[in-house]
């Protein structure tokens, strides 16, 4: 229902990767990644822009930004100059405020008999939403193989990530490269968490000390996820260093503030 989510666990492998690189701890940086589905092949190209605690993910009509200085999110269409912003707490008082509405759009579809059930349930689900289980294990083992490969210039060797003992994802790391981060990876991966409590339980596997261990001494170039029964890649094909206003960040002035259903972001139930 949430449907920017998905794209939430290419955005965090990348920046892991991005993050290990030597860097001016001054200066800002652009990523450019390509991510596409083995079952379609169809390539997406995504843009990220990176400095002092603030992320920019763009694709081709959707722009996410994460403000991890003001516990902030912004979420623009380009096409159509409109976007919305707001905290976390604000970002899920809409989203349940939404929910709570499509729930009853729906319910009073169905035979007047069958509405206070149907209502009930989805007022369960809404429950579990607003107050996920977080108390789940995450079983996570890595292991090395001895496939190797070159990707923009760096030779990179091969590692399968294990999630409670089922293969979840591929992992092309290059060895021995310093760490000088200007973003708290903690503190972003935690904020990603929290904006898809309820939607997403097994998002953040990153976040264990089993795959941190790897990010300590390593960077992460490419990625081929399992976890939605066929393949996701995402590969970094570009990045430079650069210093951006602090405009890059903000929307623009001539953009207008809407809801997240009207930027297509939640299904609202509501016909058109």
């Amino acid at each position: 229902m949430i449907r920017q989510m998905r794209n939430l666990t290419f955005i965090t492998g990348i920046l892991f990767v991005f993050f290990m690189l030597p860097t001016d701890s001054n200066a800002g940086w652009i990523i450019r990644y390509k991510s596409y589905d083995t079952d379609t092949e169809q390539v997406v190209n995504y843009l990220i822009y990176i400095e002092d605690n603030m992320v920019k993910q763009v694709t081709n009509d959707l722009v996410t930004i994460f403000d991890l200085n003001d516990n902030r999110v912004t979420f623009l269409r380009p096409e159509i100059h409109m976007y919305w912003s707001g905290t976390l707490e604000e970002y899920w008082e809409e989203v349940n405020r939404t929910l709570k509405l499509m729930i009853e759009i729906e319910v009073e579809k169905l035979p007047e008999d069958q509405q206070e059930q149907a209502r009930k349930l989805f007022q369960n689900m809404m429950k579990i939403m607003e107050d996920p289980d977080t108390s789940s294990v995450l079983d996570v083992f890595i292991r090395e193989t001895a496939e190797k490969d070159t990707i923009i210039g760096y030779e990179v060797l091969k590692y399968q990530v294990f999630l409670n003992g089922v293969l979840k994802e591929d992992i092309w790391i290059a060895e021995n490269l310093n760490t000088l981060p200007n973003l708290d990876l903690r503190k972003f991966v935690n904020f990603q968490r929290k904006l898809s409590e309820g939607f997403e339980n097994e998002l953040f596997y990153q976040a264990t000390d089993e795959y941190g261990r790897i990010l300590d001494d390593y960077f992460i170039l490419k990625t081929k996820d399992y976890q939605y029964g066929y393949q996701t890649v995402n590969e970094v094909v570009e990045m430079r260093e650069e210093d951006f206003d602090i405009s890059e960040f903000l929307p623009p002035s001539n953009y207008k503030t809407v809801s997240l259903s009207e930027l297509g972001l939640i299904d609202s139930g509501e016909e058109e």
